[in-house]
C-alpha cells in the first residue's frame, strides 16, 4: 500500500523535514520518512494496511496521529 501527502500548518504554509512514523497494530515499526522542502512525502510498504497509524511530528508542534 502507498500513502502520500503534504504537511502544512494552520496558515497553510508547508513544513519541510517533518517526521512521519508508521505504527502497525499499535506498535512502532522501523519504517518512516521525512517531508521534502515542499512538505511532501510518500510511503510505500507492504506492512501498511487500513488500520495503520501515522505519527506526524515536528519540533515545536504537537504530534498528530492519523489512520
Amino acid at each position: 500500500m502507498k500513502i502520500f501527502g503534504q504537511i502544512i500548518d494552520i496558515d497553510e504554509l508547508t513544513i519541510p523535514y517533518t517526521n512521519i512514523s508508521l505504527y502497525v497494530n499499535g506498535k512502532p515499526s522501523n519504517f518512516g520518512t521525512i517531508t521534502d522542502l515542499d512538505g511532501k512525502f510518500s510511503l510505500s510498504d507492504n506492512t501498511i494496511n487500513p488500520d495503520s497509524e501515522f505519527i506526524i511530528s515536528y519540533v515545536g508542534f504537537k504530534n498528530q496521529i492519523f489512520k
